[in-house]
């Protein structure tokens, strides 16, 4: 990722902690989390998102209650990204 690129998202990731109010998980999705997890059902995360904010999710939305970050698909720079579709396959 290039420098300004990550500028702009150190700068997002400072919005969401200024804004606990609306960063956070959607309502439901704890309850939804837990029951896969009971169930053992599998899944994971795909997401488009660096590994920095990867960290930065797991570390402020506790989701390592769920999810294994190692099991996680993120863009590493070696997965086509978006609209390709090889992420979420």
């Amino acid at each position: 990722m290039n420098q300004l690129a990550e500028e702009k998202e150190v700068v997002y990731r400072q919005l969401c902690l200024s804004d606990k109010q609306h960063y956070r998980l959607a309502d439901g999705l704890v309850e939804f989390l837990d029951y896969l997890k009971r169930q053992q059902i599998p899944f994971t995360i795909a997401t488009a998102s660096g590994l920095n904010n990867l960290k930065f999710f797991f570390e402020n939305l506790d989701l390592g209650k769920w999810f294994n970050i190692e099991q996680v698909v993120y863009d590493n720079g070696l997965i086509p990204s978006k609209p390709e579709p090889d992420i979420y396959i």
